[in-house]
């Protein structure tokens, strides 16, 4: 899935919170984001059997101080074409972790790996990527001001998400 993230060690029972782990079953591999900050690792949630994506970054840092940021507003953000939010972020001594659907990556980090983008996924993409700014700017009154390639999260169905 790619090279293990710089200083996110994977999932641990010890590590994280007891509650997480008896809801999903988690990967212990882990595939990091292009910019090396975010892990993720495939996760299926217990009970209902759907696969989606733990996403963990070390606590101290940027990704840790944006995550405490970003990671509400999108929780409170429902809009088809915004990362949903299942499980809202979580702490331990080390690492910030949160679980969203099922992620292939940021837009950056599938770029790197050589996947194939066509010129409609990039339409459908962008497309999306209007209407979640839009969404933002006229119901909610917020201005996003980091939108690029590794604020933009790509699906396994391959649709674009926008996230913090």
């Amino acid at each position: 899935q790619g090279t293990p993230a710089p200083g996110v060690r994977p999932p641990q029972p010890s590590a994280m919170a007891t509650s997480l782990l008896e809801t999903y079953a988690v990967s212990p591999e882990a595939a990091a984001a292009a910019e090396g900050s975010w892990a993720v690792s495939v996760a299926v949630h217990r009970a209902v059997g759907r696969q989606c994506s733990l996403l963990r970054a070390p606590k101290t840092g940027d990704a840790g101080a944006r995550a405490r940021k970003e990671v509400p507003q999108l929780l409170r953000t429902r809009q088809a074409h915004v990362l949903p939010v299942l499980e809202n972020l979580q702490e331990d001594d080390n690492t910030v972790f949160f679980v969203t659907e099922s992620v292939l990556g940021t837009l950056e980090s599938v770029l790197q790996a050589g996947t194939a983008v066509s010129h409609l996924d990039i339409q459908r993409g962008l497309a999306g990527l209007v209407a979640a700014l839009t969404t933002l700017h006229t119901e909610r009154q917020l201005c996003h001001r980091w939108v690029n390639i590794r604020s933009v999260w790509v699906t396994s169905t391959g649709a674009w998400k926008l996230g913090g």
